[in-house]
């Protein structure tokens, strides 16, 4: 219950067509269940030091890879010798909130 909260806080199941949508994510999660679990196990067998660039580089490239996936335009924006940071924009036609993390 409390996994599910925190993905529909944003949506909010009280708003009308919430309960529907909650349905929908469920749903979807579900069916796709092992492919999610097989993308998380892989990412977080990435290195993930900051003192090991190259592996924040496969890291960061990965990441890129999983956005586009869904639909994301990316790009890879980086500042002297900072690791990178992946930032990924996804328009949605009609869209009244943005979400940034």
């Amino acid at each position: 219950r409390c996994r599910r909260q925190l993905l529909l806080g944003a949506f909010g199941e009280q708003h009308p067509g919430g309960a529907a949508l909650a349905a929908q994510i469920r749903g979807w999660r579900q069916a796709h269940e092992r492919e999610v679990l097989r993308e998380l196990r892989d990412l977080v067998a990435l290195p993930n030091l900051a003192s090991d660039r190259d592996g924040i580089a496969r890291n960061a490239a990965h990441l890129q890879v999983l956005l586009q996936r869904r639909g994301f335009s990316t790009r890879l924006l980086s500042v002297g010798d900072a690791p990178p940071a992946v930032y990924g924009s996804l328009e949605v036609p009609g869209a009244t909130r943005t979400v940034v993390f």
